[in-house]
This record gives structure tokens, sequence and C-alpha cells, in this order.
């Protein structure tokens, strides 16, 4: 494992943190993650966001490169203590806008993986503009986000979100990027309800552990297999792959 980059002026923010901390804990809910993205997952993969490494650990042991990309400094020195013994992981301490100052444009990449980190930025566009230069022929761009502004409330505020997306949102995203989908979906509606309902009905200002205990293990493992047959029009996710294009120069 190798790390670099610059000390970022990024506040250590606790609450969010946490909430890294609780989401780690909740087994069912990585593992169903990581079914959802490894279908789609090359062999040198760039990951945005990679918070305290819940999933780099994972995807290193599937692709041959992985470069951890994390602003954060206190998440930055978790990521850099939890991929130690990986030598096939690299760890910038830099804003993803930020990689074409860090990381050589001869490199190339056949996946970008970023789970729950695009509401977090404010400019998201600017960040697939910066690191699409990487990507090969054909590679895919695989994000997980936050769905539903009707569901926005101040556990919301206190994550830093900028936004939750809905399809039009992804579209938009991706405007003008040469390419197309391969899916576009929204997953995990019960999760959606009891967010909303977390956020406009219960005033919820902290994430609940017992809540996030009896989603993991006894909702999401029956929810995950009814989802596998049903496309339901509204969830607390939108799962998005886009094979990317290079232009031909």
């Amino acid at each position: 494992m190798t790390s670099q980059g610059i000390n970022q002026e990024v506040t250590t923010d606790a609450f969010y943190i946490k909430d890294l901390e609780q989401m780690k804990r909740a087994r069912n809910y990585l593992k169903w993650q990581n079914s959802l993205i490894f279908p789609f997952l090359g062999k040198r993969v760039i990951e945005i966001g990679s918070g305290i490494g819940n999933f780099t650990t994972t995807l290193a042991q599937q692709a041959d490169i992985v470069v951890g990309i994390e602003p954060n400094q206190y998440c930055y020195s978790q990521l850099v203590e939890e991929t130690k013994n990986f030598s096939n992981v690299s760890c910038l301490n830099i804003f993803s806008e930020h990689i074409q100052d860090h990381l050589p444009l001869n490199q190339r990449f056949d996946t970008i993986v970023s789970t729950n980190v695009f509401e977090h930025i404010p400019d998201d566009k600017k960040v697939l503009d910066a690191i699409c230069p990487y990507l090969i022929d054909g590679a895919r761009i695989i994000l997980q986000v936050p769905a539903g502004m009707w569901a926005y409330g101040e556990i919301d505020k206190l994550l830093g979100h900028y936004r939750r997306y809905d399809k039009s949102q992804m579209k938009q995203l991706f405007s003008g990027i040469p390419g197309q989908f391969l899916k576009l979906r929204y997953y995990n509606p019960i999760g959606a309800l009891g967010w909303w309902m977390n956020a406009r009905i219960r005033k919820a200002s902290n994430q609940n552990d017992r809540q996030i205990w009896i989603f993991d293990r006894l909702i999401l493992p029956p929810q995950s297999i009814v989802e596998k047959i049903i496309r339901f029009p509204f969830g607390q996710t939108i799962f998005a792959v886009f094979e990317y294009k290079r232009k031909q120069v």
C-alpha cells in the first residue's frame, strides 16, 4: 500500500465519522451493496470517497489496482491503516476534482466506484469531468447515491448532503459524457419510507442504532430477494452503472 497527497483543510466531522462507523456494523447492508457492484467491477479501480475503508479492502480483493481518494484527514488516516496490508491499494488525501494534480494522466482505469459520496460534493459534475480522462473505452462508472429530495431532512444536513437524487438528476449528471447507462434504478423502498419518517415526522437529528440493526438484520435480507423480481418506482438509493465510450482522437 502506498499513500500520497496534501494536507487538506477538511474539518473532522464527528457526526459524519460516527455514521461511517455505524454503517460499518451493518454487515448485511455492506454485503448487499457489494452484490450490486461486483458484477460490473473491473481490475483497475478508482474509488471516489473511500471514507474509512468500508468498501476499499473488499474492492482490493477483487481488483488488481485500487486508488482510493479521501479528502477528510481523519478518514484518510483510518483508510491508510485499514489498507496497509494491501500492496495493490494506493490512497490519495485529496479532493477528487484535483486528481490530475496527483495522478499521471497516462494511467488508465476500467472502473470508477463511489458509494454514498456524490451527494457530499458541491459540484458533482466537475468530479466526473476530472476523472473520465483516466478511463479506457468501455470502462464502467458505478455510483450509489441517496434518492428522493422528498425524504431530505436534518440528518442529511448534518451529514453534509447537498442533495438526494432522482433519475433525471443522474441523467443530467452524465449529460455530455459519451456512453450509456447499463443500469439506473431505485432500491430499498422500505428504507426510503423509514428515512422519510425520520426526516418529516420524527424530525430526527441522528442515526438510530436500533433502527439500523432492525433494517440490516430483519428487513434487508427478504427485501433484497423481492427486489430481484420487482422494480419499485422509488427507493432510498439510486444505483447507476454507466458504460463510458472514449472519444476517438
